[in-house]
This record gives C-alpha cells, sequence and structure tokens, in this order.
C-alpha cells in the first residue's frame, strides 16, 4: 500500500462482490497482480467465520444457513484485501456467537470491517480508509439479522438514518461510498425499489454507490454525475459451480471518481481467473441501454416480475398455503423433523416475502398485471431483450 495517501493524490480502489468460500481456491496470477495494484481492496463477506461448527446453533430463518472457516482468512491476506463488509442477508446465520467468532477473525488479522457487529454503533459506522478522506457506510436490504435499534446484526438499507448520517459525513467533507446488499438473485435489472433508494443516497451526498447481492452483475449509471453500478456479482460464492462477477477498480482524486474500469472475475470449480469481457460487455450494455430509457426499464421489469413469479414466488406461496404441501416438501428437506417445524418454515418464508421490499415489489406487480390493476407494458421488444439478459445470465452461473 502506498503510503500517506491524500486528498491531492490519486487513490485506488478495487472492489469485488460476494464472498463466500467454503474452500481454499486456486487464484490466477493476473488476479493476484490486480489486486496488487490498488491501495485498497473491498469485498463483501456474505457468511460468518466459524473455527468449529459444532459450537454453534443456525439461527430460526427461511433459507439456507451458510459458514466458512478462518482458513478463508488466507485467501484474504493473499489478495491483500484488508476492508470487508458485512452488512447481509448471511451475517447473522448463526446469531451472535457466529458475529463474535467473525469480528474475532478479522480482528485479529488486522481486517477492517463495517456494517454488523454486536454494538449498534459499531454496526452502523462507516469503513474508514486510512489516510484518506474516503468513508465506506455497508448496507444490506432485510430478509433476516437486521439490526434493529439496540440488537446486534447488519445495518439496514432501510433506516432513514442512513440518510442523515449521509449528510452528516458529506457535511464534514468526506467522500462517501454505499456498498450495499440487496435486490433481486439471478435477475438483470435492479428493483425499482433499490434503484430509487441507491439514487436517494447520491442525493444526500453520497458519492459512489456499489450493489451486491444478485449472484450476477447488473447494470450501472452516471445519477447527477454520480457513479451507481446496481450489482458486481460474486466475487466467489461456494453455492455456485460456476459464475461471473465484476472486479471494479476505481481511481479517485480531488475528491471525484477520475477513472473506473470493470474487469471480469470468473469462478469454474473452484480456480478464480480473469473472465471474457467482451461477451460481459454485451450484457452490461443492454441492462445500460435498458435502464436509460424509462418506458423501457418498465416494460423489461414487467417481464422480470412475471418471470420471478412464474418461476419462484408461485411456488413459495403455494407451499406457504398448501399446507399438505409444504410439509411434504419440507419433510423431505428436514427428515421428519415433524409439523411443528414445517409451519414455522412457512411462516419464516412469508415474513421474508414481505418484509423484504424487492421481493415484495416483484410479486405485487406481476399480480398487478394479472388482474389488470396496471397497465401491460410488455411487447415482443421487452420480451427479446430480457430473453437475451436472461440467456446471459444463464451462461454466466452454474448451480453446485
Amino acid at each position: 500500500m502506498k503510503n500517506q495517501l491524500s486528498n491531492n493524490k490519486e487513490i485506488t480502489i478495487l472492489f469485488g462482490g460476494d464472498f463466500y468460500c467454503k474452500n481454499i481456491p486456486k487464484i490466477d496470477k493476473k488476479v493476484i497482480e490486480i489486486f496488487n495494484q490498488a491501495d485498497y481492496s473491498m469485498v463483501n463477506l456474505e457468511a460468518p467465520i466459524l473455527n468449529n461448527k459444532s459450537q454453534f446453533n443456525k439461527r430460526l430463518k427461511s433459507g439456507p444457513s451458510i459458514y466458512q472457516k478462518e482458513e478463508i482468512i488466507e485467501i484474504l491476506k493473499q489478495l491483500k484485501i484488508q476492508h470487508v463488509g458485512g452488512a447481509n442477508n448471511h451475517i447473522m446465520d448463526f446469531g451472535i456467537k457466529g458475529i463474535q467468532s467473525t469480528t474475532s477473525a478479522l480482528d485479529k488479522n488486522n481486517i477492517f470491517y463495517a456494517g454488523f457487529g454486536i454494538n449498534p454503533e459499531k454496526i452502523r459506522s462507516p469503513l474508514v480508509l486510512k489516510n484518506t478522506k474516503i468513508q465506506i457506510l455497508c448496507l444490506g436490504e432485510e430478509e433476516f439479522g437486521a439490526s434493529k435499534k439496540n440488537s446486534p446484526g447488519h445495518y439496514s438499507v432501510y433506516g432513514e438514518e442512513v440518510l442523515d448520517q449521509i449528510k452528516h459525513l458529506k457535511s464534514s467533507d468526506k467522500f462517501i461510498i454505499i456498498f450495499a446488499h440487496g435486490g433481486g438473485e439471478e435477475i438483470p435489472l435492479p428493483s425499482s425499489y433499490i434503484r430509487d433508494r441507491f439514487q436517494q443516497f447520491i442525493d444526500n451526498g453520497a458519492d459512489l454507490v456499489l450493489g451486491h447481492h444478485p449472484h450476477v452483475p447488473q447494470g450501472y449509471e452516471r445519477y447527477k454525475d454520480k457513479l451507481i453500478f446496481y450489482s458486481l456479482g460474486n466475487f466467489i460464492h461456494s453455492s455456485y459451480n460456476e459464475s461471473i462477477g465484476i472486479l471494479l477498480k476505481v481511481v479517485i482524486f480531488n475528491s471525484k471518481v477520475k477513472s473506473f474500469e470493470i474487469i471480469p472475475i470468473k469462478t469454474r470449480r473452484h480456480m478464480i481467473d480473469i473472465g471474457n469481457y467482451s461477451e460481459l460487455d454485451d450484457y452490461i450494455n443492454l441492462s445500460n441501454k435498458i435502464l436509460q430509457n424509462n418506458l423501457l426499464r418498465e416494460s423489461v421489469l414487467q417481464e422480470q416480475a412475471e418471470y420471478m413469479f412464474t418461476s419462484y414466488y408461485r411456488y413459495y406461496l403455494k407451499n406457504i398455503f398448501s399446507f399438505k404441501r409444504s410439509l411434504k416438501s419440507l419433510l423431505k428437506r428436514c427428515a421428519g423433523i415433524g409439523k411443528m417445524f414445517g409451519e414455522l418454515e412457512s411462516n419464516f418464508l412469508l415474513l421474508l416475502l414481505l418484509r423484504n421490499k424487492s421481493h415484495r415489489e416483484f410479486i405485487e406487480t406481476a399480480l398487478k398485471i394479472r388482474t389488470k390493476e396496471i397497465k401491460d407494458l410488455r411487447s415482443n421488444v421487452s420480451e427479446d431483450y430480457f430473453r437475451e439478459l436472461i440467456n446471459y445470465i444463464n451462461k454466466f452461473i452454474g448451480k453446485s
């Protein structure tokens, strides 16, 4: 790292997306060189760090509970990643003890973190990049594990105090980066809520907004001459045999983004390498074209909502409200835990769908189209665009 970085010197920061690693991957030399060129680098720590899983209990929630071992610290060290965000839907998967284990491992290895913890003040404190005016707020859309007032967990993207905090930091002449986890998974466009919220961060003083959680890259745009990247995709995620994401290299000079570079990062069977730029570029350019045209964006968002409702939400809702089907499915998954757990699981899933603003938006949009409450804007053009984007995504990812 360069010494005594200041506001009148160029500062290079490298951002990666979701980091969840069950095994130590092999990292190509080109990837290591890219990280070595940065003054600072940062990823989203997608799961807690547990030394001995048998000592920890899963937190009750809907969806998988994931964790990673302390050996993943060696990957961070190899890439000289000294900063991580942890405001996401998995960081509380093993409760308070899981948080304590994670922060202990990071503290012991001098890795700075933000957006989660036990202490409410620490949870909401930004990451401060040493010898700079740059401060990074880490936020996560709510599913399970969001901190409420004095409770542990992660910093919620929903809270109005976030906007006051951004204003305060801006009044102190800080360069503010938002590093936020939210939106729908494995889809090309951000929800309207996420787009509006990210723009709201800019309205209140943020200088750069970066998203993650969808597990695939999404488009980016300039808003009031500030950059918003809606999803960096995966850096490495062990739920996928194969995935692609973005390494975003940002050069900051005189409190402005002087330049940026998109670097495709490819993971295949525990190998991290540089991806195919031309294919990713076509996908990103099409996503950006849609974002820049409001009518086109609304029509493709409707295509996306209908796709998600048909592919996911309809099945989820049937299981929630058809107890026999739900119980049958749950018994297969849970090896006969029984009726009470089936009901509880259904309640957790319904709570997730109602509480998460992106999920709720997609469901509402699909239902409003079907009941003719809103005008159906879909056309052959929007269908073709959405299908093209989904085809790209299906090429990018392969589930474990």
